[in-house]
């Protein structure tokens, strides 16, 4: 697998895990959820898809309240540089590939914690 290829997979975990947290913070009820529970993912284009349409809308919806507009801005605008280079649409993901998408959606993870804290959202256990 090509090194492309593998940052690809590693950044489409870390859009995943970015619009969990803006969805998180639109709909407070929402829990992210934690890395392990993407260990069987199939497919990282449809894991992706249906929050990235909805990504407008949930920002709206965030910031509507006055608490979670300012991060959820910052999440917002940080989509473009965590989109990836190289095309993980329509494909079905490797073994190895499914870690680099782990990988890459718990270093986010770790990043949006680390900015706006541990309780800026509710985490979910593996599924």
């Amino acid at each position: 697998m090509s090194k492309a290829r593998v940052e690809s997979v590693r950044c489409a975990g870390r859009v995943l895990v970015t619009l969990h947290w803006l969805k998180a913070l639109a709909r407070p009820e929402h829990r992210v959820p934690e890395a392990d529970s993407f260990r069987r993912i199939d497919r990282a284009d449809v894991a992706v898809a249906g929050l990235l349409r909805a990504a407008v809308p949930l920002l709206v919806e965030a910031l509507g309240r006055q608490d979670r507009a300012e991060a959820a801005a910052r999440l917002f605008r940080a989509l473009p540089d965590l989109v990836p280079v190289g095309t993980v649409y329509g494909k079905c993901l490797a073994p190895e590939e499914r870690a680099g998408f782990v990988a890459g959606y718990a270093e986010q993870h770790a990043v949006w914690v680390e900015e706006f804290g541990q309780d800026a959202v509710k985490t979910a256990g593996p599924a």
